[in-house]
């Protein structure tokens, strides 16, 4: 009974240590694989609003076109368009988005950068918006900031998020990057809340 209990232990031990490697290794390969699924859609834009079939046959074509009649001169550089297409289930109320993928990096954050900026596109009478391509797991980092860029918008800090999911915020003439919501959120409380709270005081006597 001895031997069969210690040759059990021996192999629960062998197990453990097998599991802790296959557990290591599926974190790597998943890893690697949302960073090169980051990679590929580096270049692309996520355009919501378009009316289903408005592109027509030509979409690269006329999402170049769409995007010179919306930003005009105010585009640093020529936006040349390499795929654009329709992605997921629509209705005539919610239309598929369209994925676009630019030639050029810089012609990308240009695009967005004048997006974020206006907040709403209207274009032909439909209202349009652009936003990043970003995988769900990105989308779900990001969104772990909410609760604090709510409180860094009410308090006018400037800020905002880098991509992939890195908080940028600048406040009294120092700029600081957090990849962790926690600390962000540290960081306000500590710092920000307190300055803000004295100012409002100050400003009702």
């Amino acid at each position: 009974m001895e031997e069969g209990i210690t040759d059990m232990d021996c192999r629960v031990a062998i197990l453990k240590t097998a599991n802790g490697n296959l557990m290591k290794e599926n974190k790597e390969f998943k890893d690697k694989i949302e960073r090169m699924e980051i990679q590929s859609r580096k270049f692309n834009l996520h355009v919501i609003g378009l009316k289903t079939d408005i592109e027509k046959s030509d979409p690269i074509a006329f999402v170049t076109n769409f995007l010179k009649e919306v930003f005009g001169s105010e585009l640093s550089c020529e936006p040349a368009v390499e795929i654009a297409y329709r992605i997921g289930q629509g209705t005539d109320l919610r239309p598929r988005p369209m994925i676009v993928t630019m030639q050029r990096y810089q012609a990308k954050e240009a695009i967005l950068k004048l997006a974020r900026s206006k907040g709403e596109i209207l274009f032909r009478d439909v209202r349009v918006k652009i936003f990043p391509d970003i995988t769900p797991d990105v989308a779900r980092k990001r969104a772990l900031f909410n609760d604090v860029r709510m409180k860094l918008r009410k308090t006018e800090v400037r800020h905002g998020l880098l991509f992939p999911a890195t908080l940028i915020v600048t406040f009294n003439g120092q700029t600081k990057l957090y990849r962790d919501c926690s600390e962000a959120e540290h960081f306000y409380k500590t710092v920000i809340s307190p300055v803000s709270v004295q100012t409002r005081n100050e400003g009702g006597k």
